[in-house]
């Protein structure tokens, strides 16, 4: 994807082409979370969660969300994270109870 990204960008001249960092899907495919953080943020537009394995909502499987949200933060991402997670068996609000409270209803800033 970042080929695909920089070819785009040196075709058009324009630099707008960005990364969407998927890091379910790249903790499924055995990437290295921290080092595409770290090499990657800069071109990086959109970032998505879920946990791995089973791709529910964080804390339900491997990962360390709040050690990979506090990574990309501090490698400059400011942007917004999609949850694209399962909500697992309960109702849907349920899904977002491992986030702090006053981040629940966040919304982004125009």
């Amino acid at each position: 994807a970042i080929e695909v990204v920089d070819a785009v960008n040196a075709a058009t001249g324009l630099d707008n082409a960005r990364f969407l960092m998927d890091l379910y899907h790249l903790s499924m495919n055995g990437e290295d979370l921290a080092e595409v953080i770290d090499r990657y943020t800069a071109k990086t537009a959109h970032v998505q969660i879920a946990d791995n394995p089973g791709r529910g909502a964080p804390g339900t499987g491997e990962l360390d969300f709040d050690d990979l949200l506090d990574h990309l933060k501090k490698a400059g991402y400011d942007g917004l994270v999609g949850l694209e997670y399962k909500p697992g068996d309960g109702p849907s609000a349920g899904a977002f109870a491992w986030l702090p409270a006053p981040l629940r209803a966040a919304t982004p800033s125009s």
